[in-house]
């Protein structure tokens, strides 16, 4: 992990890191290549603060440029994306980004993650469960998880 953290911006390295393929690519972002043991391919990449998109970005999650964003794809239509930094505040910022991206409330969902104030959103054939918290440090840290509608 080191040769990837250390190589020069602009420059595309991948390594092999415990049976996973890991790249930085030229922009910096970090991508994680693997599989399940099933052989359901497993994707991940973490999306640094920025004032713009990055591109690769993914078009179905929210954007803001003050949260470092980590997701993980996994087979088709499970995906989850961690929002870290900022206000709690910025939540409520991520799902209204969510309902103009054509996202309807479906009730809060708690009770069915586990936290309070969760809420819970439908769009065609899947659900995205949203959570906000605060941890220790004080940093906002907001889930999003993505599945088929059951």
């Amino acid at each position: 992990m080191e040769r990837l953290r250390a190589a020069p911006d602009g420059e595309v390295v991948t390594e092999d890191v415990d049976g996973l393929r890991v790249e930085r690519d030229a922009e910096g972002v970090f991508r994680i290549f693997s599989e399940l043991q099933d052989g359901t391919p497993m994707t991940g990449a973490t999306f640094e603060p920025t004032p713009t998109r990055a591109s690769g970005y993914p078009e179905d999650l929210p954007f803001h440029p003050d949260m470092t964003m980590h997701t993980m794809r996994m087979g088709s239509g499970h995906q989850t994306a961690f929002f870290i930094g900022g206000t709690l505040a910025m939540m409520g910022e991520l799902v209204e980004e969510c309902l103009s991206a054509g996202w309807k409330r479906d009730g809060e969902a708690d009770g069915q993650v586990g936290f309070k104030g969760a809420e819970k959103l439908v769009r065609g054939d899947v659900e995205r469960m949203v959570v906000g918290m605060q941890i220790r440090r004080g940093d906002t840290f907001v889930l999003l998880i993505d599945r088929p509608r059951s």
